[in-house]
């Protein structure tokens, strides 16, 4: 009985638990399904599984698998630093206000690296210095990224530099040149046409009669006797490491003496998608090899992206497609980026935030990847209540900040080598009739020009470009030095506050000339515009501190607005300052200045001390948040008279031009 007993009691407990787990068990099923999505998730390739919970202890392994999961506002996906993840991130969820959904880094190390890149290891002979990869390399129909020992290399093009001519065209479908038999047949290459200053057009060659290249696809009409050149061809391979990428067959081809080596190709077009999800951070990434861009959002909200490297991007670094508003960048270094760094699309989009940012060597390949006015430069931020501040820009193809919108502000960034393939640009440029724009406290470098596939020989890069019937611009205590063109454009423009401003040695190396610019045309009259308390000082007699051009009305030089305080200084022994050329081209000195413009610049400040050499004058500049002494070879002045013995110290993105006492 005790026996029975003792086994009855067992039979009803373990009954009693399978009832107790038949309820406890869907119970702990969604427990877990809650917890495998929500809060943390953890990503590490190297102990990851995808099969796991994705804690800490337990963590994915893929971007796949993020891309495939739901989150709520709130939540964190952290990829391991030190570690490597190939693949594309696709954002599916929306955060919310106060709960952003969180892209980061757990551990120690290096920032976490999201790649593009697959590297090409095994080739063929194909020809003559010609390999062939074994197998495809992608599945993408186009190729714009192919890097080899670690330089950004360009396809292959004929010729291998500089533009052939054409003497004439038909429309946007063909031209017809000299430099072309038709002994080589250019059927389904691309064709790259310099159709303007600031142009440079792609088309799809559909077929040629000898020197005639027929294409389709052509963005703006070209003019006779200017440049192309031709790429996206096996035929243009003949040169170390250029390039072919067969969409038929997914291989690539490249020019070699030897076995290509350390060859990555970017296979995977966008590294991190957003598509109208908003409330998003990512932060502490490294993002590198995106055949398109290294992070792309189309109509999303309030993103954040801070403290980022991203690098080798075949179009982008980040863009904004859409009605994408509210997206703050901070903190991140860009470069290497075919097209551009950070470029937002659209004038409906608004309130972007783009500080501290560090871009380098941005639209420098020249393949052409984008064809439009845009395409080469490194930040275009076209929307409404924007702040563009504090970054360095260095090296881009076309302008370095291009922007507009009303109630946008350009402030204390430092822009340099701009305009390095296209030109008609500046290193800050704007445009439009929106109210409100300020370009304040900013040092702008070196801005080059590129006349190459132009008739003209002319280099038109300017320091800050007030554009197109620019209107209620103020540009304000900004430091301009040593661009080849003017160093502020103002071109049909009206009621600009020019103030405050040092620009010196505007080369003047074609048309646009003169440290100050003031151009009227068929875009219309300058009027209203308030030019007081800035500093125009050219290096040597070759340049003018002051230049107006106008094909509307002589009388337009006496009408452009007002200009007093100001301070002229050009080393020369003619005295003159200012170069109009209107139906005749005059040149005056300060008084002939005065009297002819009816009593402009009554206050101003000619040179009166004359400087024997170029070599006497120092340009100092401090493109930092904190004051500069600059050490000085002897003793100096400036323009107003201050004098600094052996020393200067500047202000945060101030500047001095300094004159050597004798």
């Amino acid at each position: 009985m005790p026996i029975k007993s003792k086994c009855t009691f067992v039979f009803l407990s373990n009954q009693l638990n399978l009832v107790r787990l038949k309820i406890f068990l869907p119970v702990l099923f969604l427990l877990a399904n809650a917890y495998a999505y929500a809060g943390n998730k953890y990503i590490s390739e190297a102990s990851g599984n995808d099969k796991n919970p994705g804690t800490q202890l337990l963590p994915w392994r893929t971007i796949a698998k993020v891309s495939s999961s739901a989150f709520k506002p709130g939540d964190s996906i952290l990829f391991k630093r030190g570690e490597v993840f190939y693949g594309k991130l696709t954002i599916n969820n929306n955060g919310a206000p106060g709960n952003l959904i969180y892209i980061g880094a757990y551990g120690k190390g290096a920032n976490p690296l999201i790649t593009g890149f697959t590297t090409i290891s095994e080739w063929k002979k194909s020809g003559p210095n010609i390999w062939e990869s074994n197998s495809e390399v992608s599945s993408l129909a186009t190729l714009n990224l192919v890097v080899i020992n670690g330089n950004n290399i360009p396809m292959g093009r004929y010729p291998n530099s500089g533009y052939l001519t054409f003497q004439s065209h038909n429309d946007k479908t063909s031209i017809t040149s000299s430099s072309l038999t038709g002994s080589v047949n250019w059927t389904g290459a691309d064709v790259i046409i310099r159709t303007a200053h600031y142009l440079i057009a792609k088309g799809d060659i559909t077929s040629q009669s000898s020197g005639t290249l027929n294409y389709s696809g052509g963005y703006s009409e070209p003019k006779d006797n200017w440049g192309f050149f031709i790429q996206n061809d096996v035929k243009t391979l003949d040169t170390q490491n250029e390039w072919y990428y067969n969409p038929s067959t997914n291989k690539i081809k490249i020019y070699s003496a030897a076995l290509p080596k350390n060859v990555k190709i970017a296979s995977i077009d966008n590294l991190i998608s957003d598509y109208n999800k908003d409330y998003i951070k990512v932060e502490n990434l490294a993002l590198e090899g995106a055949n398109s861009s290294a992070i792309i959002f189309t109509s999303a909200n309030h993103i954040t992206i801070t403290n980022c490297n991203l690098s080798f991007c075949g179009v982008d670094g980040i863009r904004a497609d859409g009605t994408s508003s509210y997206i703050d960048l901070e903190h991140n270094r860009v470069h290497d980026c075919n097209n551009a760094a950070i470029s937002f699309y659209g004038l409906t989009q608004s309130n972007f935030i783009i500080k501290y940012n560090t871009v380098k060597r941005t639209g420098l390949s020249t393949n052409a990847i984008q064809s439009n006015s845009n395409s080469y430069g490194a930040i275009n931020c076209p929307g409404n209540n924007s702040l563009i501040q504090y970054n360095t820009v260095d090296s881009s193809g076309y302008t370095g900040i291009q922007f507009r919108g009303a109630n946008s502000e350009v402030r204390n960034n430092f822009v340099t080598n701009s305009c390095l393939i296209k030109d008609d640009g500046a290193g800050i440029y704007t445009s439009g009739k929106e109210t409100g724009k300020i370009i304040e406290g900013n040092i702008v470098l070196n801005s080059k020009g590129n006349a190459s596939g132009t008739p003209s020989k002319d280099l038109m890069a300017n320091g800050i470009y007030v554009d197109d019937l620019g209107t209620y611009v103020t540009v304000s205590n900004n430091s301009i030095a040593n661009c080849n063109s003017a160093g502020l454009l103002l071109h049909s423009t009206n009621n600009i506050t020019i103030t405050g401003n040092t620009i010196y040695n505007s080369k003047g190396l074609g048309f646009m000339r003169g440290a100050l610019m003031i151009q009227g045309d068929v875009e219309g009259a300058v009027r209203n515009n308030h030019i007081k308390n800035n500093i125009f000082f050219a290096k040597d007699a070759t340049q003018y501190p002051f230049f107006y051009y106008n094909t509307i009305s002589i009388d337009d030089a006496k009408s452009y607005g007002v200009s007093d305080n100001n301070y002229y200084i050009r080393p020369s022994t003619d005295n003159v300052l200012f170069r109009v050329l209107q139906s005749t081209t005059n040149y005056y000195n300060m008084a002939d200045w005065q009297k002819f413009a009816k009593g402009q610049d009554a206050h101003s400040v000619e040179n009166t001390t004359k400087i024997s050499s170029s070599d006497e004058i120092r340009f100092e500049y401090n493109a930092s948040l904190q004051k500069k002494k600059i050490s000085l070879d002897g003793k100096y002045r400036d323009i107003k008279n201050s004098f600094y013995d052996h020393s200067i110290t500047l202000a945060p993105y101030g500047s001095a031009v300094l004159i050597r006492e004798h």
